[in-house]
């Protein structure tokens, strides 16, 4: 685990320079290529080992982004629950790139919504841990920040308005990347982690907005399901291809880190 979080990390460091935070895709697959079985509903693929090392991405970053589509299917927690094995590598990576370790490990939450359809009851809202953190972001379009009915979200959440996208839909549906990037350096962050869903690593990759991915593969095939890139109109484009690659054994499953050519 502890050459993941390292290689990791080095792209992470680097400053990037188009005036956004470090961006890592992390997601975990079938060896078939399914990152879930059925669209709209929670799936465990990543082993027990490959899990605990997510957690420990997770707390190299400052902000971790999934979809609303992610956040209603998973009511996902969003934060690092790691053993003490595992967080003593996570502070190790942090003296080594001689970074103070964080007063929380958990990242704050980044939410792309762009209709406020994400419910007050999701787990992120109401961890006790986050007291002295900045509340979750939502990013929402900028019509739907006006409307009276979304307001109590703004209780639990910073909901801010951003632009649709500006380029052609068929590489990138909803809101604009480039703003929401751009927003969250403003605001000091300088790490991101995208984790999904599988529309919003597919928009991440065609817009050439990221600089490492961690990929867990898992042995298991799924057959049908849900699968990165697989979007209804969705302009061919040349496939991406992954440079530097390297290989890890973890547990079962094995895990790719790779960067953008």
């Amino acid at each position: 685990m502890e050459f993941v979080l390292e290689k990791t990390f080095t792209a992470l460091a680097q400053e990037t320079p188009s005036g956004r935070p470090s961006v890592c895709l992390t997601w975990a697959q079938t060896l078939d290529g399914k990152l879930g079985a059925t669209p709209g509903s929670p799936t465990v693929i990543s082993g027990p080992e490959s899990m605990q090392m997510t957690h420990a991405l997770r707390a190299l970053h400052d902000t971790i982004l999934v979809g609303v589509g992610t956040a209603c299917a998973d009511n996902p927690r969003l934060t690092c629950r790691m053993n003490e094995d595992t967080k003593d590598l996570v502070d190790s990576v942090f003296t080594q790139f001689q970074i103070p370790t964080p007063v929380s490990y958990d990242p704050v939450p980044v939410i792309l919504d762009s209709k406020l359809r994400t419910p007050l009851s999701t787990k992120f809202f109401h961890n006790p841990r986050r007291n002295k953190q900045p509340k979750p972001m939502i990013f929402c379009s900028e019509h739907e920040n006006s409307l009276e009915s979304t307001k109590p979200l703004h209780a639990y959440a910073e909901v801010i308005p951003a632009p649709q996208a500006t380029i052609p839909p068929a590489l990138q549906k909803g809101l604009n990347l480039h703003y929401v990037l751009k927003e969250l350096r403003r605001k000091g962050y300088n790490r991101l982690m995208v984790e999904g869903g599988a529309s919003v690593l597919s928009s991440f990759v065609d817009n050439q907005l990221w600089d490492v991915a961690v990929v867990t593969v898992a042995p298991t095939i799924f057959r049908s399901g849900v699968s990165l890139g697989a979007r209804e109109g969705k302009k061919q484009t040349p496939p991406p291809r992954f440079r530097s690659t390297t290989w890890t054994q973890m547990g079962e499953d094995v895990v790719m880190v790779g960067y953008p050519t």
